[in-house]
């Protein structure tokens, strides 16, 4: 009697580890998930990326938590071969880089030209830990990929119409 009694608990403990670990995680009713990072716009400018998003630091178990700050090697590396890149004029340098939360803005630092320079805005995506450009211009870098306007602030003037 005393074995059946435990082979009923233990059955009943199991169910009820289940049940509760089901809906952990889940977003509750009516409320969408958080993507790590911004969803792309619909266009020309959502052109998938044709090479493998790199690490910052590589390895590093600290960059799972905060990937602040990134370096400029980094960066330029994430934008190598990038549609983002591309339309940056494909930069060599990069300056001013302000990282803030999981995203980061540089600004293309070779020698100035016609017209004028781009700024770049690049997202960290986990559980990859790896920096992606998502966007590149001179204005408003930050239109539908950063809704947070404490973000924006941090990330600087390029986040915003100029």
């Amino acid at each position: 009697m005393i074995k059946l009694g435990f082979v009923i608990g233990a059955a009943l403990a199991l169910s009820a580890c289940g049940a509760s670990r089901s809906g952990e995680g889940a977003p509750a009713r009516g409320q969408a998930p958080v993507p790590g990072v911004a969803p792309s716009p619909t266009g020309s400018a959502a052109a998938a990326p044709s090479s493998p998003p790199v690490a910052s630091p590589p390895g590093s178990p600290k960059a799972s938590v905060d990937p602040c700050p990134v370096s400029e090697r980094t960066l330029l590396k994430a934008l190598a071969g990038r549609d983002a890149g591309r339309r940056g004029g494909s930069p060599t340098k990069l300056t001013g880089i302000k990282c803030y939360k999981g995203y980061a803005m540089a600004r293309d630092g070779g020698p100035p030209g016609p017209g004028e320079r781009a700024y770049f805005l690049f997202g960290f995506r986990q559980p990859q830990n790896a920096w992606i450009p998502l966007n590149a211009g001179t204005a408003d870098v930050c239109d539908r990929y950063v809704l947070d306007r404490s973000i924006r602030e941090h990330l600087g003037d390029a986040c915003f119409e100029g």
